[in-house]
């Protein structure tokens, strides 16, 4: 684990699993039986974790920019937009115009997908649940925001440089708006711009208008399950209070609902 470099918002996966990753002591991530649940694992192999990397989707890429290679450039950004959303940030961030499939593939952030950060770095702004198709309001102030009120701050602003912030936000179905709704430009036959918009996804908005809401069931609550046992959430810090948390434990289940 490192200091996060100045002009940098993002982390890789790597500088969190030091402690959110698997205690060898079987101290911390474990539940009240010892069953491991540590966050880092779960987030490797799930869809999140992998959405830089998975061959479908690079395939799908591929085969869109050679059926339309006059739109190549704008087919890559927008895909990765949401499926390196860390790598693209940056780097739009620094001034370039478009992050393309050969900026990410020389891009460790970017290959991290879908990373701890990229999602916990997403600001409480007003505007969540109205931007959409990869527009993320970041919150580049070095917050990584979390479900958990009155987070013990000093280690991980030793480690990482980083500030836990605890926020309801995070909880809430907009958070996951800015990428589950994807507006597509249009074209016409000749691949000539008709200046409107396809709604390629809106799964976001049909969780809106569904009866869910109504019933305070949230996205989190079917994809990101939870527990409820006395969980020490990082490794190494024995000065962590072992008291009741909720601890969302299985990414993988975007694997199998999806």
């Amino acid at each position: 684990m490192t200091p996060i470099a100045p002009r940098e918002f993002f982390l890789t996966p790597d500088n969190c699993k030091g402690c959110h990753g698997f205690d060898t002591l079987g101290i911390a991530n474990v539940d009240a039986n010892g069953q491991d649940v540590n966050l880092h694992d779960d987030w490797e192999t799930s869809m999140m974790g992998l959405s830089a990397v998975d061959p479908f989707w690079r395939a799908k890429v591929s085969h869109e920019t050679m059926v339309n290679p006059a739109h190549a450039t704008e087919l890559q950004n927008l895909c990765i937009t949401c499926h390196a959303p860390a790598g693209h940030y940056s780097a739009i961030y620094k001034g370039q115009q478009h992050y393309v499939m050969s900026d990410l593939l020389n891009d460790s952030l970017g290959l991290s997908g879908v990373s701890c950060t990229a999602c916990h770095a997403i600001g409480d702004s007003s505007s969540l649940g109205q931007l959409f198709t990869g527009q993320i309001p970041y919150d580049t102030n070095k917050v990584l925001f979390g479900p958990f009120i009155s987070p013990v701050a000093g280690p991980m602003q030793l480690y990482v440089g980083m500030i836990p912030t605890y926020s309801p936000h995070v909880s809430e179905g907009k958070f996951c708006s800015p990428c589950h709704t994807l507006l597509s430009n249009t074209v016409d036959l000749n691949g000539i711009p008709t200046g409107g918009t396809f709604i390629e996804q809106a799964t976001y908005h049909e969780w809106l208008n569904s009866t869910y809401p109504s019933q305070a069931t949230v996205c989190q609550s079917c994809h990101m399950p939870q527990i409820e046992d006395a969980v020490i959430l990082a490794n190494g810090n024995v000065g962590l209070p072992d008291e009741l948390h909720l601890i969302c434990i299985s990414l993988q289940v975007l694997t199998r609902l999806w």
